[in-house]
């Protein structure tokens, strides 16, 4: 039993499945003129390669970004359809092909929704394309602070090319991630159970971190949460210290060493994590978080040896 409990807490996070790769029929778009608001910060406007991270250029900041983008008019056959696959696009998102809204994921400035959990295929009527000239694609969007967004591939072309590559990353992202937070939600209940009738402190660390790693999972692939950013993100956080806290705790149990210094640096480490994780969220400092990341990780690591 010890066993499968650890082998699923380390379990990783693998690909099922090789991703396929873009047909000739479909092109992938490299750069993208950005108009980008940052709050609190004048605006401006570049070209920017993608993909493109909103959090790593604004840290801690929320804003506006309009991405606009010319695509061939060789891209797919006169007269025919296409579709867009874009992924990591976010947080709302109002796409427009040549001045017409073709798709919509969530509503721009409010933040109940975020469309960077999956990826996105939008199709496109033939009677919007432009012949002989470029279509122009708009993408805009409203991004949070401390919550990923940004711009991170666009694809076009028909929809025999992409719509196969769709479903292979709904599969490797989303399905992968719903499978690891229930098997994590019945292996946390069964060890609860174990702990209810024999009272021992194993089962009882294993359910707590198998349950609070379960946040982390269902946020990758939930677009409406019910608790309002950023406290949805304080939350995330703090189950994922406690399960990586616990998950250190849970291996000294395992292999029954339990110095009394590395328990308490354990404990001081996942309390100090879940105050800076708080204490990030409430004053829009990503790198208090990131700190409590390394303290966690870090005390991870000295329990290896011992």
């Amino acid at each position: 039993m010890r066993r499968w409990l650890l082998a699923l807490l380390w379990l990783p996070m693998l690909a099922m499945g090789p991703l396929a790769h873009a047909a000739p029929e479909a092109m992938d778009v490299a750069f993208a003129e950005a108009t980008l608001e940052p709050d609190g910060l004048p605006p401006e406007v570049r070209r920017v390669q993608l993909p493109f991270r909103w959090d790593h250029e604004f840290p801690g900041r929320g804003g506006k970004a309009s991405y606009r983008i010319d695509l061939p008019a060789s891209a797919v056959p006169a007269g025919a359809p296409s579709v867009l696959l874009m992924s990591g696009v976010g947080n709302q998102v109002a796409v427009l092909f040549n001045d017409a809204l073709v798709a919509s994921f969530g509503t721009l400035g409010d933040s109940g929704y975020d469309a960077a959990k999956g990826n996105e295929l939008v199709h496109v009527a033939a009677a919007l394309h432009h012949e002989g000239r470029p279509q122009v694609l708009l993408v805009r969007t409203t991004i949070q602070r401390q919550r990923g967004a940004g711009l991170a591939s666009v694809q076009y072309g028909t929809e025999a090319s992409l719509a196969p590559i769709y479903r292979s990353q709904q599969n490797w992202r989303n399905t992968s991630a719903i499978v690891y937070a229930v098997s994590l939600l019945l292996m946390g209940g069964m060890a609860g159970g174990l702990w209810l009738r024999q009272r021992d402190a194993l089962y009882g660390c294993f359910a707590l971190a198998a349950l609070s790693g379960i946040a982390r999972n269902l946020d990758r692939v939930w677009p409406e949460v019910p608790v309002p950013w950023p406290l949805w993100g304080a939350v995330v956080a703090v189950c994922y210290a406690g399960h990586i806290g616990l998950i250190a705790r849970f291996v000294l149990l395992v292999l029954e060493r339990n110095p009394p210094w590395l328990v308490r640096s354990i404990y001081a480490a996942l309390a100090t994590s879940v105050t800076l994780a708080c204490a990030s969220f409430a004053f829009a400092l990503p790198k208090l978080w990131t700190s409590g990341l390394v303290i966690l990780q870090f005390t991870s690591i000295i329990c290896l040896p011992t």
